[in-house]
């Protein structure tokens, strides 16, 4: 049963395997889902996704992500990297802006 809920969840890695089943069963859920995405033209997503584009290490658009939400799913990440440095700057690096952001807004 769908439920109608006004709470927004924002979703960092909607576009990957993890993230695009969670947007779905949030979706599901009847929650109002805004995701952050690296470029709105090619963001693949269901239909009634709210998208804030930018990258995962730029703190306004993590911003503009978190404001008004209720939750925060940090989905984003990559499983190997063909440097150490690619690998933390995706998995480990955004992760103080994130919480800040969370924080800040509220979540």
């Amino acid at each position: 049963m769908k439920r109608k809920t006004t709470d927004t969840v924002a979703v960092t890695g909607a576009t990957g395997f993890v993230g695009r089943h969670a947007v779905a069963e949030l979706l599901r859920r009847g929650h109002h889902v805004r995701a952050l995405v690296r470029d709105r033209g090619r963001a693949s997503l269901p239909a009634g996704v709210e998208l804030v584009e930018g990258a995962i290490g730029n703190r306004d658009a993590i911003a503009a992500l978190a404001a008004g939400a209720t939750a925060l799913i940090h989905a984003a990440g990559i499983v190997s990297a063909s440097r150490d440095a690619d690998y933390f700057r995706v998995n480990a690096d955004p992760l103080p802006a994130i919480a800040a952001a969370a924080t800040a807004a509220g979540v």
